[in-house]
């Protein structure tokens, strides 16, 4: 298995393209770090990127969310610099279950509870959902990772498939 990846802030032989993390970019400019979607609205309101690239940041939360990606923080999710005050979300990049990842040299048993829609996710949760759905069943299935893994994938898979669909979120009182 090669874990080799493309860069994607290269241009050719020689060139860069500017790439900057929304950590950079929301301490130069708002100094909140709270979270990627509220950062990125900020952005949206400043015309700083556009509503299809916000709308792009709540699929990508929402989807770290479902796979188990306890590690979102501001260092991992970055945008290409147009240099015209202007944005575009770069790839994204380390984006796996970190809830499942080692500590101190040793592996410990977790739960993975996968979390429901929020006001600012609930627009973009179908798409996201199906997106860590199919995840989670092609970790389940994929040969190349340990079969106890692949027994947590399955397990995650079900928990995520448990969940209400979006349309009973849509349909609950608001102050429930």
């Amino acid at each position: 298995m090669n874990l080799e990846v493309d860069r994607f802030d290269r241009e050719g032989a020689s060139g860069r393209l500017g790439v900057t993390s929304l950590f950079s970019i929301d301490t130069g400019l708002y100094g909140s770090l709270d979270d990627w979607i509220s950062s990125a609205s900020r952005l949206n309101r400043d015309r700083r990127i556009n509503s299809q690239t916000l709308d792009q940041v709540r699929v990508v939360f929402a989807f770290g969310g479902l796979i188990a990606n306890t590690d979102r923080h501001f260092g991992n999710l970055a945008f290409f610099d147009t240099y015209g005050g202007l944005f575009d979300l770069a790839p994204i990049y380390d984006m796996l279950p970190m809830l499942f990842a080692p500590e101190h040299d040793q592996l410990f048993a977790r739960v993975f509870e996968p979390p429901g829609p929020t006001a600012d996710t609930l627009s973009v949760w179908a798409p996201a959902r199906s997106l860590a759905e199919t995840y989670w069943r092609r970790l389940a299935g994929d040969a190349r990772i340990s079969a106890e893994f692949r027994t947590i994938c399955g397990t995650c898979l079900h928990s995520l498939e448990s969940l209400p669909r979006t349309g009973a979120y849509a349909s609950r009182p608001a102050d429930a």
